[in-house]
């Protein structure tokens, strides 16, 4: 191809630059972000001319820009799978990711182009739709090795790492067709606003500036706050007893939710309280008013009349199904309403040949096509797997084609939508959590009513089929995304996926070990009593539920078609019933602090207005990015220190029972710390703090007894009794006085617990900080020189034209690498 004289086109260059230049110094005399406008130019511009002829010799897929982006992955994907375990939502890292990288390598090491900070990005991401794929499903398969008592159901760390594997490379390889349809042909239709978002940070530039400063404050105000809180300064819950409606107040006083409320905002967090609302003041009470005469258990339940349930009791019993059949419906809501997007996808499934360009250049489809069936095989030749002399499930399980053929047909199908959805609703709001659903239920019938495995087996194999599938859809949202930046800032898509397919291989080792650990020092489950400080992991126990219920017909359909009501109901009314489900279906202490975040965001952004609005390098979200980040990374941080005491001192952990054995307690977990939340409920051990033991038997704080403030140290559960036995913790005092009401039909209660309080304190100087942060202006970087020369390469505005190359409009030289 014939080239223009250096001599013309520098001309051509310059004369450019001053009026794009010039054009923006008249922007800020109006008082108009140049950011702003930048951006927007480089959404309209978008490489129509599908070239970057400036960034040719760039650096984009270098050693250090994977090295970087794999530790990144890593420590957020990590981070979010602690904090999606606990609360049930991840936190996308790619903008976050796109400012360490900045701040890291142009600001440190005064290196770095965008592209390079593009591809950490893009390889940092990874851990966190990884992650959320995981923790959606994985667990089930333990929870369901310790309700059945079969280790063998229980899943190794080789079998968590090849999920994660062929699960997250099937969604890498199945996005890479459509590409060329849905990020270059539809690029004015689906704006993608997170992969927007991110090529807008990073053109802004900001060379470890104030967008990385405010990142790292907010991961270390997030950590120091869980550090301190997991030594035991405060309890990690606010709650308070209403008596009147046999109900209680909940508050989880966690860094995280505070973040994740502000960066969803208040309608969507309005919607998940106004279902927790329903159901701890409206259908607990109701449960506990009909239920106060009954003499023998209501199913679900089979130890324990209503009346002598906490309202956590009537939570987990009864009111988590009826939440559960709300999600079921609302994600079939998501899934129908996406049909015509499905539609779309399916019909324009590979957007036409490629121009040849760097551009446009993608993994070739034979290598494409060599990997998938790579990975098909892979499933079919897994070896068996044998942990302890334990038998696994893995060998027979996936010598079935049927098996095989779900995922694939699953995993291609939802991947097309979901590669579509998020460029319209963003990948926040992709509903992975629906399509899992109608993923799990689809292959439990065909697996059920077209197989002859084992119940056992079938179980494991639904579980197995639904967790590939979602990671699947997880990182094809995900893949979509960050090829958007990709577009928008000139990078080379094959090098691109490349990346995402190093990051799944990465992420996916460092997942499966946190996955085991976070098992053994919490549990997944406290269905019978072996867990007492088990995390929540909401959607991985819904998914046990509902194979179980399909498979073994043990489900309480009457609490499931009262929550599908509920949903019906709210959508009817023109309201997304999806969040709205989430909030039924969780704790009411997960949605409050939801909602503080989110008013937090209403009252600062609601009324600012300015033409930087949607900045994605706000100082609020980045701050509350880093919150949610900073928790989780301490958290696993707390989980590293306890499997080095556990190792150091041979401590006996929670391990998976067999048959008709107790489960093994670790000796860790004190029971006692969270004595009033279980008060009512038997428990298999409790810690006697007088003996300095574990005695087996029931807690023993009765429920007519408030709780009282606790005058040692207690030190976090992963640590107890080490800290105080082998380290000599003093004892301190602490806690105010509580006055008991003299008489009236509450006498002898306690008005307050100073204790159930007092992480107000903490958490709320922590709100106050997010705000004043929030409240800081956004300033107007000054547009990087990438950006600028980026601007030089728009296409003229009339695009069927097409100049000579001799002509001065004509644009630059295309070299073809």
């Amino acid at each position: 191809m014939r080239r223009v004289g250096v001599g013309r086109r520098k001309h051509r260059t310059w004369a450019a630059a001053i009026q794009f230049f010039s054009a923006d110094c008249e922007r800020i005399g109006r008082g108009v972000s140049p950011f702003a406008a930048a951006a927007a130019r480089g959404v309209r511009a978008a490489h129509d001319a599908h070239e970057v002829g400036y960034m040719q010799n760039q650096r984009e897929l270098t050693l250090l820009a994977v090295v970087l982006g794999v530790l990144i992955g890593v420590l957020f994907g990590a981070a979010n799978a602690y904090i999606g375990l606990k609360v049930g939502m991840t936190v996308s890292a790619s903008i976050p990711a796109a400012v360490i990288s900045m701040a890291v390598l142009r600001g440190l090491l005064k290196r770095g182009t965008i592209l390079e900070n593009n591809m950490v990005q893009t390889i940092g991401s990874v851990g966190e739709s990884l992650a959320a794929g995981m923790i959606f499903t994985i667990p089930a398969l333990f929870v369901f090795a310790y309700s059945e008592k079969n280790p063998a159901m229980a899943p190794t760390f080789w079998e968590i790492a090849v999920y994660g594997a062929i699960g997250g490379l099937l969604g890498v390889l199945f996005m890479i067709p459509l590409r060329r349809m849905l990020i270059v042909k539809e690029h004015g239709k689906l704006p993608y606003p997170e992969g927007t978002a991110c090529a807008e940070v990073l053109e802004a530039g900001q060379i470890g500036g104030v967008s990385a400063k405010t990142v790292f404050m907010g991961l270390g105000v997030g950590a120091a706050y869980e550090f301190f809180r997991g030594l035991g300064f405060w309890a990690e819950t606010v709650r308070q007893r209403l008596p009147l409606i046999k109900s209680e107040f909940q508050l989880s006083a966690e860094p995280a939710l505070l973040g994740v409320g502000y960066i969803l905002g208040i309608r969507v967090a309005g919607y998940m309280l106004a279902g927790a609302v329903l159901g701890w003041f409206v259908i607990i009470p109701a449960i506990a008013f009909f239920g106060a005469g009954a003499t023998t258990p209501l199913f679900p339940e089979l130890k324990h009349v209503i009346a002598d349930m906490s309202p956590g009791d009537m939570w987990n019993r009864y009111l988590r199904y009826i939440g559960a059949g709300a999600v079921v419906l609302g994600g079939i809501v998501s899934l129908l309403k996406s049909f015509g997007v499905i539609g779309g996808s399916l019909f324009h499934m590979f957007g036409g040949k490629s121009t040849g360009q760097r551009t446009d250049r993608d993994i070739p489809t034979i290598l494409l096509l060599l990997m998938i069936a790579g990975l098909a095989a892979a499933m079919w030749y897994l070896p068996t797997v044998s942990f302890d002399g334990v038998p696994q499930l893995m060998d027979p399980l996936f010598r079935n084609a049927t098996v095989i053929a779900c995922v694939l047909v699953f995993g291609f199908f939802f991947t097309t939508v979901s590669s579509r959805l998020v460029g319209i609703v963003g990948g926040s709001s992709n509903p992975a959590s629906g399509m899992t659903i109608a993923t799990l239920l689809g292959t439990a019938l065909i697996i059920v009513y077209s197989t002859e495995l084992d119940p056992t087996v079938a179980k494991v194999a639904i579980i197995s089929v639904g967790a590939m599938v979602c990671m699947c859809i997880c990182m094809a949202g995900d893949t979509a995304q960050d090829l958007k930046p990709g577009l928008l800032v000139g990078e080379t898509p094959w090098k691109q996926q490349v990346g995402q397919l190093i990051g799944v291989l990465t992420a996916t080792a460092a997942l499966a070990w946190v996955l085991l650990q976070i098992n053994s020092r919490y549990g997944y489950s406290n269905e019978f009593g072996d867990h007492p400080n088990a995390v929540l992991a909401p959607q991985a126990n819904l998914m046990k539920l509902l194979v179980q219920g399909v498979v073994d017909a043990q489900l309480p359909w009457e609490l499931i078609l009262i929550g599908m009501a509920a949903a019906l109901i709210v959508e009817l009314l023109g309201l997304p019933s999806l969040p709205f489900a989430v909030g039924l279906y969780l704790p009411l202490g997960l949605s409050t602090p939801i909602m503080v975040g989110g008013v937090i965001h209403w009252l600062i952004e609601g009324r600012r207005k300015s033409a930087d609005e949607h900045a994605a390098h706000k100082p609020g979200l980045l701050a509350a990015s880093g919150l949610v980040a900073g928790q989780g990374l301490v958290g696993v941080a707390f989980i590293g220190v306890a499997v080095f005491i556990g190792w150091v001192w041979n401590e006996p952990r929670f391990v998976v029972p067999k048959y008709n054995e107790t489960a093994k307690v670790w000796a860790a977990f004190d029971a006692s710390k969270d004595t009033w939340a279980y008060q009512d409920a038997e428990r298999s051990f409790y810690w006697d703090a007088a003996a300095g033991e574990w005695r087996e038997g029931s807690a023993p704080v009765p429920a007519s007894q408030p709780t009282q403030p606790r005058g040692e140290l207690v030190v976090a559960k992963h640590f107890y009794p080490w800290l105080t036995t082998k380290f000599d913790f003093l004892e301190m005092e602490y806690g105010l006085r509580q006055h008991a009401l003299e008489r009236g039909a509450f006498k002898g209660a306690y008005l307050i617990d100073w204790w159930n309080w007092l992480p107000l304190v903490p958490w709320g100087a922590m709100a106050i900080w997010l705000a004043l942060i929030a409240r800081r202006p956004t300033p107007p970087p000054e547009p990087p020189r990438d950006a600028i020369r980026q601007r030089l390469h728009e296409p003229p505005s009339t695009p069927s034209s097409t100049p000579s190359p001799g002509s001065s409009d004509a644009p630059p030289p295309v070299s073809i690498e």
